[in-house]
């Protein structure tokens, strides 16, 4: 099986959405909202933003810190690594039917 074919351009600007387990994603903070929607099946919330990064901070109303953990449209987001600037890197899980937050 086979995804998308990124050229080396994209995967430059840090468009990375890696699946780690049914419904668990380790994405970059740079990755797009549309690249998040087509390769997780989540729609993440429109909003004056195009990364992950930029819904994070909007979201929390700051730059998010290392380790950090919240929900947004029930999807769990910890927060990997970030920058004084931006979010590098996020663990995102989708909701599940019966399940809790344990990654």
């Amino acid at each position: 099986m086979v995804g998308p074919i990124r050229d080396s351009s994209e995967h430059s600007r840090g468009s990375v959405v890696k699946r780690l387990a049914e419904g668990r994603y380790l994405i970059s903070g740079l990755a797009d909202l549309s690249d998040i929607a087509e390769e997780t099946g989540w729609e993440p919330p429109s909003g004056d933003y195009a990364t992950l990064s930029g819904l994070i901070s909007d979201h929390l109303g700051r730059i998010a810190k290392s380790g950090e953990e919240f929900d947004i449209d029930n999807v769990t987001l910890r927060i990997v690594s970030a920058s004084a600037r931006k979010v590098e890197s996020c663990l995102v899980k989708l909701p599940k039917i019966g399940a809790g937050h344990e990654w």
